[in-house]
């Protein structure tokens, strides 16, 4: 559903608005399945954290169950890290080596870990551990580094500053910390919260630090969020406070909002400025966490669909405030992530799955399951044998190119692993059937025809407003941007669902736009040289307006990449 928006009301002589909605079925597919009912209670979610304290390690623990909470990908998009257990089991961090799909390392711990992140420059991993410390590892070899101790429960979660100089932890304990890297010694606690600080994000300047709080043992107090100077430890503001727990807290990439999400499917964006709450949105279920993508024009959400078990990640269009786009799975969602160049959307559950979803198709390209041992092994792709397969020959090359325009997702991700990792092979290849893609303007829908049609979505004749959504469907794309602008306009609750679900109707990236977001990708992973130097290429020379700006982009991001060898 949308942002929280006024509707005007159906005319008393139409027919019900439920009735309406339901006629849609027959050519836009069900209603039931895209328009949630709200329970008047959400059901609580498993505990965000566990009851007891954290500092001691007496007796022995029960085995890692492999669900995961949280995930990171490295700046450089190469690497994925997984961490799992609980209070009363042993923990397990997993880093996975995505360019060759092989598991780089695997480092048990005597309690649980709850988060895990990568330093800006890629070259410290911090995990947050149930014990109630954060240890700062090689990422590369999981040899530990440091130790930083001080909080008396467990460490819910933790974020390094912008420059990597600090890292700041929050805690069971009910306390915030920020520790100066350099020495390993805390240098503020910051106090206030009334009970667990459970999320922790600093701006993109790092002057400023976000908090969210609550308990799973005492949910009915409600959740706060603070907003702190991370300079001094001052809080700054204190926002509206929120009846169920708020699980997760993210700055947008210009740090003028923030994004919560809590217990009660409650998504939130606040004004940083001012405080004030400036969009907001309802889901079914509780939002355990969220994340903005590198523009800040998507926010991705990870759900727990109420009483079922199961679970969902959603994006959403900050804009225009609707949900873009849903993805299930068969257990509860408790960590999302875009990768680094914003082509992939990573989750974990508690299916004991790290799930990779294609966000130009939409599709899942990848699964890694935990097995017996909780160590990841890949599923649901295509064999090993093909992923390891020898640099191709100029018919795997075109067999490839196909791929990358095609349906299959899955197939495609090995098609752009295999780019990655063939250069001698690809480049050439690349470099000239790229060159060649020219423009080919769509044929435009006439807009004169598009606005009556949905003007006559709010026609008094039933048959009429059927007959006119059907018509805006049959021109999918074309008729988007009209669609877009029609639902942010001030309508009635029929015409808003029409208008919905015939977004969810439009077709997303096809055919040759997606192969070029699928050959750009694949340059864009290898990121060598000659890789940057054909990017360079593509953005001059390319003869597709859509290449050469897949191609912009792709430069823009390798050079904010951090460079191993410095």
């Amino acid at each position: 559903m949308p942002w929280s928006i006024a509707l005007s009301p159906c005319r008393t002589r139409r027919r019900s608005f439920m009735a309406a909605a339901l006629a849609l079925f027959a050519f836009v597919g069900s209603l039931s399945a895209q328009v949630k009912t709200l329970p008047a209670t959400p059901a609580p979610p498993p505990p965000a954290a566990p009851p007891k304290p954290a500092g001691g390690t007496e007796g022995p623990v029960a085995a890692d169950p492999g669900q995961p909470w949280c995930i990171a990908y490295s700046p450089d998009g190469k690497s994925l890290a997984v961490v799992s257990g609980h209070l009363t089991t042993a923990g397990t961090l997993t880093v996975w080596d995505l360019t060759g799909q092989t598991q780089r390392f695997r480092k048990s711990e005597n309690k649980g870990l709850r988060c895990v992140t990568y330093s800006p420059d890629g070259k410290t991993l911090a995990i947050a551990c149930y014990e109630g410390t954060v240890k700062l590892l090689n990422p590369m070899t999981g040899k530990e580094i440091s130790v930083l101790r001080g909080h008396t429960n467990g460490v819910n979660c933790i974020a390094f500053s912008p420059d990597g100089k600090r890292l700041a932890s929050s805690s069971l304990d009910k306390t915030a910390k920020i520790w100066d890297l350099a020495t390993g010694k805390e240098k503020l606690a910051l106090t206030g919260h009334k009970e667990y600080v459970l999320s922790i994000a600093f701006s993109p300047d790092g002057k400023l630090l976000a908090t969210s709080s609550g308990s799973s043992t005492n949910a009915q107090t409600g959740g706060e969020i603070k907003i702190w100077d991370a300079e001094i430890g001052k809080e700054k503001a204190d926002l509206e406070h929120q009846k169920l727990p708020v699980e997760s807290v993210a700055f947008s990439p210009d740090g003028k909002t923030i994004a919560t999400t809590g217990w009660d499917g409650g998504i939130k964006i606040w004004l940083v400025e001012s405080g004030k709450e400036q969009l907001s949105t309802q889901v079914s279920g509780s939002v355990m966490a969220c994340n903005f993508s590198a523009d800040g024009k998507v926010l991705a959400t990870a759900c727990h669909l109420s009483q079922s078990g199961a679970g969902e990640a959603k994006l959403w269009e900050v804009a225009a405030g609707r949900e873009i786009a849903s993805f299930s799975h068969p257990g509860q969602v408790w960590m999302v992530r875009f990768s680094p160049d914003g082509k992939t959307l990573a989750t974990c559950a508690w299916d004991r799955t790290v799930r990779f979803w294609e966000l130009a198709s939409k599709q899942e390209r990848l699964v890694l399951q935990a097995a017996g041992n909780n160590a990841y092994e890949v599923k649901a792709i295509a064999p090993q044998s093909a992923i390891k397969r020898p640099a191709p020959i100029t018919k795997d090359l075109e067999a490839i190119w196909t791929d990358l325009a095609g349906s299959d997702a899955k197939r495609a991700y090995q098609g752009i692993l295999t780019l990655a990792r063939s250069e001698k092979e690809a480049l050439p290849f690349l470099k000239d059937h790229l060159l060649n893609l020219k423009d080919e303007k769509p044929k435009p829908a006439d807009p004169q025809l598009v606005a009556k049609l949905i003007a006559n979505l709010d026609n008094d004749d039933p048959d009429v407003r059927d007959k006119a959504t059907e018509d805006l469907k049959q021109l999918g794309k074309a008729a988007e941007p009209a669609l877009r602008e029609a639902l942010m306009a001030r309508t009635s609750a029929e015409v808003r669902v029409r208008l919905e679900l015939l977004l969810d109707k439009v077709p997303g990236v096809q055919g040759e736009s997606l192969r070029i977001v699928r050959a750009t990708e694949a340059l864009e992973f290898s990121g060598s040289a000659e890789a940057r130097a054909l990017l360079g290429t593509l953005a001059k020379e390319a003869l597709k307006a859509e290449l050469s700006a897949e191609a912009k982009a792709s430069l823009e991001r390798l050079d904010k990449r951090p460079n191993p060898s410095k």
